[in-house]
């Protein structure tokens, strides 16, 4: 293996201290930028750790591809007996707010209320007469895209005004 370490990541300024404390370290590492990158899913990793830098904020940059493709890359090197540090599993979670609110339910930890949903009068149905909330996207990250809604009527204003809020992955969230 010509690595010790490949960092998979997608934005390339928030790298430069890594790859500097890396290189100081004289740790023989590789660099896989998500935005523009293919593998082989049959093909032996190329080296024995991974370390996912990948933001679920992308999208935010122009980056849509490169959360997908992550994703699907980190599965592959597991799958090949590679360690991948924030993997598959944990990069999941983090894709999810969804899945978040999930897993504080089942360890009993105190979140705001959460509807995920793809239609807004499924919305509208589930979430009731519970005004105000934030409606954000199910996949973010750093407070991206959140609105304060007052009203059904904003929920339904908004969402027909800005309809690529459904982006990246057409799941939204309304939150206490």
């Amino acid at each position: 293996m010509s690595h010790d370490l490949v960092v998979l990541f997608e934005h390339p300024e928030w790298q430069k201290p890594l790859f500097s404390a890396l290189a100081q370290r004289q740790v023989r590492f590789g660099v896989c930028d998500l935005k523009r990158a293919a593998f082989n899913p049959d093909s032996t990793p190329e080296a024995p750790l991974y370390f996912n830098q990948a933001s679920p904020s992308a999208y935010v940059r122009g980056n849509t591809r490169a959360v997908p493709f992550a994703l699907s890359l980190m599965r592959s090197l597991e799958l090949g007996g590679a360690r991948v540090l924030n993997g598959s599993q944990a990069f999941s979670l983090e894709l999810s707010k969804s899945t978040q609110a999930a897993l504080m339910q089942r360890l009993g930890i105190p979140h705001p209320r959460t509807l995920a949903f793809n239609a807004v009068d499924a919305a509208l149905t589930h979430w009731g007469d519970h005004w105000p909330a934030l409606l954000k996207p199910e996949q973010g990250g750093s407070g991206a895209r959140m609105y304060l809604l007052r009203s059904a009527d904003d929920l339904i204003r908004l969402l027909r005004d800005q309809p690529n809020l459904w982006l990246p992955d057409n799941l939204l969230l309304l939150q206490e």
